[in-house]
């Protein structure tokens, strides 16, 4: 009998029942990547479900489960189990060594320590605030001395964009920082 015949008759040969059940999340430990979920058979309460493969872990994408929402728990064993699939998630979290991409209701944030890339687009926001700035002021000299606006609609313009690139800029630092 071959190798590969001999371990796939051990492996159904085991005792052990895999199985799911569903379950609604009565809590969620974002830190150490579990939850707490009711099944919902009435089973007993499972107790630190992971979130994702190696819950010691810190990188890897973690879909985080919303409490009171449903999951599925596969077990890998009998006191050991993940969340397969959930209704609703909070958030997902995608980390990759220092790099940290978080996606929840509010939006999408990167948290990275490359403090150059961070330095870089700080300085292309700051120069366009400068520029934004400088065609806002600007004045045209004629023979009767200073205008005092060369084009009104393009001041207004330039006056809005001046206060959307505000928001875009602290927008950008908050998810750089």
């Amino acid at each position: 009998m071959s190798d590969l015949k001999t371990a796939l008759r051990k492996v159904t040969e085991s005792d052990d029942e895999i199985y799911s059940v569903v379950g609604k999340v009565v809590e969620v430990d974002e830190s150490a990547r579990v939850c707490t979920v009711e099944p919902l058979n009435g089973d007993a309460t499972l107790f630190d479900i992971r979130l994702q493969a190696d819950q010691k872990m810190t990188d890897g994408v973690v879909l985080v489960p919303a409490k009171d929402s449903w999951v599925i728990v596969t077990f890998t064993g009998p006191a050991d189990g993940y969340v397969a699939e959930r209704s609703l998630v909070d958030k997902v979290l995608w980390v990759v060594e220092a790099q940290t991409l978080e996606f929840t209701k509010d939006g999408l944030s990167l948290k990275s320590d490359q403090a150059q890339f961070a330095k870089e687009v700080e300085t292309l926001l700051d120069t366009l605030d400068a520029l934004i700035q400088t065609l806002t002021e600007f004045q045209l000299a004629t023979n009767m001395g200073p205008t005092i606006s060369v084009m009104p609609q393009i001041i207004t313009k330039l006056t809005q964009h001046k206060t959307d690139f505000a928001q875009v800029k602290t927008n950008l630092k908050t998810m750089l920082y």
